[in-house]
């Protein structure tokens, strides 16, 4: 049970469940109308209060989210792990631990997956600050060898002038005019 939580109470406003949980008020609304998390009950005043076992199931959820569950896998497994702690008869149960260890080999090959993906955002990131350092390193170098300049010289194209070019009224960006020299 997460610690934001005040322990002294059977049930929990949403504003305390969603700082515990991590997940935003809409969130926490829509698990409830898609039949995560069932209503618990309400104040006076018309507030969704949740309990302990909401909160857990939220947590549970969170921790699914990342790993691509569906909607459906996600109830699945909440509704075993639910008939399970309630308590069945040998067969049942032993079902039940059998689709809940399917699950948890499920999230730990999705796991695996995200590994592999973090490990080559991980060399691009590396690979992007190698080449962020060293062209970092280039602006350092030119600045102290051509005082005055910030940042890294620029190649601009020379700009003729009409004395230069032997034409008259040639633009300044070098292309020749369309007229013929005299």
């Amino acid at each position: 049970m997460p610690e934001d939580l005040d322990q002294e109470s059977d049930t929990h406003q949403i504003g305390g469940v969603a700082d515990a949980v991590g997940f935003s008020l809409r969130m926490i609304r829509r698990c409830g109308k898609v039949g995560l998390t069932p209503e618990s009950g309400r104040k006076a005043g018309g507030l969704c209060l949740y309990t302990d076992r909401d909160v857990e199931r939220l947590v549970l959820i969170k921790y699914m989210k990342p790993l691509d569950f569906t909607l459906e896998e996600m109830m699945d497994l909440l509704e075993t792990r639910d008939r399970l702690a309630n308590g069945s008869d040998g067969v049942t149960g032993f079902e039940l631990a059998g689709k809940l260890s399917t699950y948890a080999s499920t999230a730990d090959r999705r796991c695996d997956g995200l590994r592999v993906e973090l490990e080559a955002a991980e060399s691009m990131a590396a690979a992007a600050k190698l080449r962020n350092e060293a062209s970092a390193h280039y602006r350092i170098r030119s600045c102290d060898s051509e005082p005055g300049f910030a940042e890294l010289p620029t190649r601009k194209s020379p700009t003729r002038t009409a004395e230069h070019s032997g034409h008259r009224g040639a633009r300044a960006s070098g292309l020749k005019s369309r007229k013929s020299a005299d």
